[in-house]
């Protein structure tokens, strides 16, 4: 699934080096190196400093994957009665 990885607001300051680097997290266009590394190594202070938010595409296709179970039960039931 395609996630879309946001850094949490309070460790946008946070300096920490990694890729050759040491500038804070919030300035960086890296982040997702550590993010993966984290997920790697199962870093677990690292991974809490980020979020996986879904893209609106997965949502778009979780939404209608939704409908169509819902319509699939409403037809079910109809069906029965």
């Amino acid at each position: 699934m395609a996630y879309k990885l946001i850094l949490k607001p309070e460790y946008s300051d946070r300096v920490f080096g990694f890729n050759n680097s040491a500038a804070p997290l919030g300035q960086r266009n890296d982040i997702h190196l550590l993010y993966a590394d984290a997920k790697y190594h199962n870093v677990k202070d690292i991974l809490d400093m980020f979020e996986e938010v879904p893209d609106n595409d997965v949502l778009e296709i979780k939404g209608e994957a939704f409908i169509q179970k819902q319509s699939e039960k409403s037809e079910a039931i109809e069906s029965a009665s």
